[in-house]
């Protein structure tokens, strides 16, 4: 699908190569999941899609936006218990197009931990969102196929732990929001989840960021 050639894989090398998804450790293991408020137009986190660059220096944010049009900040409006860190992607007219939250990071090999706060989060989106596509496989040809090769198998991009609510999952989503996407994310030794929302204007954004780059050119 190409949505997960957008702010999926752009988010999560930016993570990997400036060291973003490295929050400490969990204020435990029963986070309550996302706040079921009710309203027709998408603003999770109290972001809204079109949100301009400037409105984030309130956020406590993380170093200057990069020019991929990503910035890493700590205090959204209405942050998440569950989430200490969120990538916000906007571009310079388009503004805010998509946020991928960040959780927290548990030790250990096998995933499992990872996985109960993956079921504890998707549930009330369910409720919320109606219909997803859950995806859980590995590559058959992965080394990494014991139960505690699982955080190995993720970190290496071998297995995907991920559900998906969009259009095509018939979900029931407030306007201005494209598709939500749970993810299982890993490092060396440890692993926890991602929530991804990604808005209407994503590509409008993505182009203007490309113009934007290709002007250095």
């Amino acid at each position: 699908m190409r949505l997960r050639c957008l702010l999926l894989g752009l988010a999560g090398a930016a993570m990997a190569a400036a060291g973003l998804a490295r929050p400490i450790d969990p204020p435990g293991p029963t986070a309550p999941a996302p706040h079921e408020t009710s309203t027709d137009v998408a603003a999770p986190f109290g972001l809204r899609p079109g949100t301009t660059a400037d409105a984030f220096e309130a956020m406590r944010p993380r170093g200057r936006p990069n020019a991929t049009g990503l910035r890493l900040i700590t205090e959204p409006p209405k942050k998440h218990p569950a989430f200490p860190q969120y990538l916000v992607q906007f571009g310079p007219k388009t503004g805010l197009c998509a946020v991928k939250a960040i959780g927290w990071r548990f030790p250990g090999p096998d995933g499992e931990t990872t996985r109960a706060a993956f079921d504890r989060i998707a549930a009330p989106l369910a409720r919320r969102y109606g219909d997803y596509v859950r995806d859980d496989r590995i590559d058959p040809v992965s080394e990494f196929q014991t139960p505690s090769q699982w955080v190995e198998a993720i970190r290496r991009g071998e297995r995907v732990y991920r559900a998906e609510w969009s259009v095509e999952t018939d979900a029931r989503l407030p306007e201005g929001l494209r598709a939500i996407v749970l993810e299982a994310i890993a490092e060396e030794g440890s692993s926890g989840i991602a929530l991804t929302y990604v808005f209407d204007n994503i590509d409008r954004c993505n182009h203007e960021i490309k113009d934007k780059d290709d002007e250095a050119l």
